[in-house]
């Protein structure tokens, strides 16, 4: 699946913090628009592979971008990434009660 999220870009000195308003706890930074445009996307990923089991019926919904405001010396931007559940990539998914 496709997911599309809104992330505040924040730079202090040479790097941008970097949070998702509608994702407690999904954080990075990095060093320049770039990499920290790229560790957001895997940020992203990583949250959601680290959520609810049905993450399609527990995810919040994104935030329309143009409620967000921009920090002072940053932009808000949307950051995409893509997840595949085991079932989407062919993996059977052990039944724990089968055990």
């Amino acid at each position: 699946m496709f997911y599309i999220y809104p992330a505040v870009f924040d730079k202090e000195d040479d790097y941008y913090n970097v949070c998702f308003p509608d994702l407690p706890g999904c954080l990075t930074y990095g060093c320049g628009q770039e990499q920290a445009l790229l560790l957001a996307e895997d940020a992203l990923a990583t949250w959601i592979g680290l959520g609810e089991q049905n993450i399609s019926t527990n995810l919040p919904a994104p935030s329309d971008i143009v409620s967000l405001p921009a920090p002072v010396n940053g932009f808000v931007s949307l950051v995409h990434a893509q997840f595949h559940l085991p079932a989407e990539v062919g993996l059977e998914v052990e039944d724990e009660d089968a055990a």
